[in-house]
């Protein structure tokens, strides 16, 4: 969720911050429009002596109040889209450093610079009695060992955005892969059905930067090939 928007009456988060930049973007048009109609409207009025009424004048206030700021919400929307960031993130982007979980291959020690967590955690004991011979099997066999996940815990510097797939590559996940998508209010953003292993949203080049940086081995590809078919065979049927 990014915030609540008093001006549209509801929430302006991933699922409908496409439309509400569209929404701003035709407003803004609209005001344009009748920005200009009004000023050719006192033009005429001047140029044939004729008195300018109340209605007039109201349009030109309204169209040039809600133009410039429509416009200017359209403006800063897509600087937010354009750095992959919401108008919260945005105030202490400077200043943040994020903490990531990257996947490496399964027994990856703990390096210099990062610690690594396994996934499932082992299951604890009552603190008497050792753990069941059956559970130490049962975390050896074939299916369990395609479920485990190993972790390095890494920091990014001050201000690094590993989100941020470049301003078109930022631009499509948010407004559409096609002039269409970009101009009619039909499709939800791309980034709302984004589906990955690696991570719930789509990770940018910082991400490769990130394992380079700490030197994080690559998974093995035939391992992540068994673990996408096991996921497929156990989801489908």
């Amino acid at each position: 969720m990014d915030h609540y928007c008093p001006w549209v009456g509801g929430i302006v988060a991933e699922t409908s911050f496409k439309f509400f930049v569209q929404f701003t973007f035709y407003t803004s048009i609209y005001c344009a429009i009748v920005l200009a109609a009004t000023i050719i409207c006192f033009q005429w009025k001047v140029t044939h002596g004729v008195g300018v009424d109340g209605v007039a004048i109201g349009a030109l206030v309204l169209s040039a109040f809600f133009g410039l700021f429509t416009f200017t919400m359209t403006a800063t929307s897509i600087r937010y889209i354009a750095i992959n960031l919401t108008n919260i993130d945005h105030l202490k982007a400077k200043n943040v450093v994020h903490q990531l979980a990257i996947r490496v291959p399964r027994g990856t020690p703990r390096g210099t610079n990062y610690n690594v967590i396994t996934f499932p955690l082992p299951k604890p004991t009552n603190g008497t009695a050792p753990a069941r011979q059956e559970t130490t099997t049962e975390s050896t066999s074939p299916r369990d060992q395609l479920a485990t996940r190993t972790f390095a815990i890494v920091k990014t510097e001050m201000g690094e955005n590993p989100w941020d797939l470049g301003y078109y590559g930022n631009w499509k996940s948010v407004m559409g892969d096609n002039v269409v998508d970009w101009l009619l209010p039909i499709k939800q953003s791309p980034c709302t059905s984004y589906e990955n292993n690696e991570s719930f949203y789509e990770m940018g080049p910082l991400y490769q930067k990130l394992r380079v940086r700490f030197g994080l081995p690559d998974l093995p590809t035939g391992q992540v090939k068994a673990e996408m078919s096991e996921w497929k065979r156990t989801t489908m049927g």
